[in-house]
Formats: C-alpha cells, structure tokens, sequence
C-alpha cells in the first residue's frame, strides 16, 4: 500500500491543534500554505503573544507551523530532520544568515513553531518583475553560505557520503525504466558510474565548504528592498563541493534560465570563490555538479509520482531535459554523451510518463 503522508498528517489533528494552543496560537484559525517535495506541511498561524507553555517569544501576528514526519518515523527521509533543522538554524543564525527564530518545537510529534517570513518568494517575485538582480542577490546568498567552514562539531555530513550523491544513479533507476519500458541491469548502473568516476579522476578536486544542498528562490523571500533574503529548508545541509549549490539556483527544474542570464550569474558567482580555486576548474565542477543534480532530480521526479502517486513534479521534465541536453554538449562530458548515445537515451524527446507503467519496470536495486 502506498503511503500517504497527508493521511498521517490528518491523523494528528488533535496533536496538532493541541500543540499550537499550548504555544499561544489559534489552532481554529490555522491556513494550510502548502508542502513540499519531502514529507512536510506548513501553516500560517495566528499568534496572541502569550505561549500557554510559560515561555513568551514576544511577537504577535502570526506564525509558520512546520509539521513533519518525526526523525524516527519509518518514511521520514534522509536530510529532511526536524533535528537538524534545529541544530542548523543556531549555527546559522550566528553567523549572520536570516534563518527563521523558532518559537517551540516538539521533535517527537514532529512539529516547529517558527518566525513568519512572508508570502513573496524570490522566485514568485523575479517571476513578477523579471529583475535579475533578484538572482544577483542571490548570488551572494550562496556565496555567504558556501564560504563559511563549520567545524566538525555541527556534525553535517559530507556529500559525496550522501544520499544526493548516491542519487545521481537516479536517471538510470527511474528516468530509463520510464521512457524505456524496460528493466534496467546491473551492468547499465555500474557503467554507468563507471563514467562518471572517470570524469571526476580528470578534475582537480573542488573546494570544499557549507552546503544548502537545496538552494532555489522557493527557499529564498524577499522581505524588503536592501534586506537580506530568508533562508529556508536548511535542513539537509552538508560539507562539499562548493559550486553544489549555485547550481540548485541557477538550473531549477521549475524554470528554465536562459544560457547568457546562467553565464553572468556563474560569473559573477565564481568571482566571488576567487582564491578557491582557478577560474576554469570552478567552471568545470559547476558541469560536472549540475548534470548530476539533473541526473538526480529526472529519476526522483518520477521515484516520487511512482512511489507516492503524486504526479505534480512530473510537469518539471521537460525543463530538466532541456538542461541535460545542452549540459552533455560541453567537451568535458563527452563519455557522458557517448553511454547515452549508446542506451539510445536522446533528451531532446519528451517523456510520456504513466507511473503505474513504470512500476513494472523498476528494479528491486533501485535507489
């Protein structure tokens, strides 16, 4: 049976409600804002100032419930706990990044009571104004985030450890069963990786610093002219490869950037690295990177709507193709372009996903 996350979520009402009235906020007049891609909702609540818990975080007006999958439960996903949310906010927050105050939080429920940063998202308000300099902001943002070295006490885990690097198999689990109709071997993986191990024995290696790991204007608000962005979603950061996350923010699946607007904004990014590391072996790490993280987010997009029905990230594929097929046009990824040529695996055609199709082809080694 497929698991429901919304149906869990319903379940815990009473808890809910009960923890929002303990901690000083209406349950009867909370507003469901929406959820994400991971196994979390967010409300909008309205806050009298007064937390029935004994404790007063001394703001009225309202208030983001975010509830979540606890840590323990048994479909809670990697890089999406509560805890590290938690942790990771204090680190940021002391050194200078506009993370959300948290008022209250019950790890064991699984809910956090945080500061309300607004409705405008950069990205609704680029989409608005069409002013790049949103993205030059940005920009920084990364930046910031990406040149701070946390000590080993923050305990963040390191990417080429994780579970998003393990995902760039992701095409080949998913993404092929799907416009293939076929069974994947386990000689297609391991080629497969194969590839990509030599691509990265030709580099040097890429410095290393803080990683968002999921930096787009979805997780960026604006909160005012010459204020700096809100960062959200912090919670699966790690330690690596530093050009990771301005990938996230200039290839987003949910926008396709035009490739001279994707240029500057590199530019201007790895200006910013200056020190770190010659120019063009950034650039070469930022392509490497990139076209993992689509390699990763083609197959999770369809792992999502097979495993969970949810067929809504499925729209975002068109976008990611387009981004594959100009990535695999670059020199260095050459081998790349030949394993797909040779899968007959072409991205400039589009897929005609039918998740309960694809279920009949997916391999119990599929991650």
């Amino acid at each position: 049976m497929t698991f429901s996350a919304d149906k869990w979520f319903d379940a815990q009402a009473a808890q809910r409600n009960a923890f929002l009235e303990r901690h000083g906020c209406a349950a009867d007049g909370a507003v469901l804002m929406g959820r994400d891609c991971a196994t979390r909702r967010y409300w909008r609540v309205a806050q009298d100032g007064k937390n029935k818990g004994g404790d007063t975080n001394g703001r009225l007006g309202s208030a983001v419930l975010m509830e979540s999958l606890p840590d323990h439960h048994d479909h809670a996903l990697a890089g999406h706990k509560l805890s590290d949310f938690i942790r990771i906010a204090a680190y940021l927050k002391a050194n200078d990044i506009a993370v959300p105050d948290i008022y209250a939080a019950d790890e064991a429920q699984g809910f956090v009571l945080i500061e309300d940063f607004g409705d405008c998202a950069v990205r609704r308000r680029y989409e608005t104004l069409q002013d790049t300099s949103l993205y030059e902001q940005a920009v920084e943002t990364a930046a910031q985030l990406n040149t701070l070295s946390p000590s080993a006490d923050l305990l963040l885990p390191d990417y080429y450890d994780s579970h998003v690097h393990r995902g760039r198999i992701r095409v080949v689990d998913w993404y092929m069963p799907a416009v293939q109709r076929r069974a994947v071997t386990q000689n297609d993986r391991d080629s497969y990786l194969q590839v990509w191990d030599e691509i990265e024995a030709g580099l040097p290696s890429c410095p290393t610093g803080f990683l968002h790991v999921d930096f787009h204007t979805d997780n960026l608000m604006w909160r005012g002219d010459g204020v700096p962005f809100g960062v959200l979603d912090f919670q699966g950061a790690m330690r690596g490869p530093v050009m990771y996350d301005v990938v996230n923010l200039l290839e987003d699946a949910r926008y396709y950037m035009p490739r001279a607007t994707r240029d500057a904004l590199r530019a201007q990014y790895i200006a910013k690295m200056e020190g770190l590391a010659d120019p063009d072996i950034l650039q070469d790490w930022y392509r490497v990177l990139g076209t993992q993280f689509h390699c990763r987010v083609l197959g999770q997009f369809i792992r999502i709507a097979v495993m969970t029905g949810r067929r809504d990230y499925l729209r975002h594929l068109p976008v990611l193709q387009r981004y594959m097929d100009e990535a695999l046009e670059d020199p260095l990824l050459a081998p790349l372009r030949a394993w797909f040529a040779d899968q007959h695996i072409d991205f400039k055609s589009g897929a005609d996903v039918d998740p309960e199709d694809v279920r009949n082809y997916i391999g119990a080694q599929a991650f």
